[in-house]
């Protein structure tokens, strides 16, 4: 099974490449959320899935009106 360090990678941000799409379960949590960051940063595309249990929609506010950027 990949790790997080394994998905995400060490790619530097200037390399020139087309997005991915990218789900991510949990992603309002403390390290699904660093994930999302990171991976909009790439410029991926993003779909997130969380049931808000425990969670807030805040820690993902900043990310709202990016076209990138979709949370279920």
């Amino acid at each position: 099974m990949a790790t997080i360090v394994q998905l995400v990678g060490n790619m530097s941000l200037g390399i020139k490449r087309k997005g991915l799409w990218v789900m991510v379960m949990g992603s309002i949590g403390f390290m699904g959320s660093h994930m999302v960051d990171r991976l909009i940063a790439r410029r991926d595309n993003m779909i997130m899935v969380d049931n808000f249990f425990i969670k807030r929609k805040e820690n993902m506010m900043h990310h709202f009106g990016n076209p990138r950027f979709e949370l279920i």
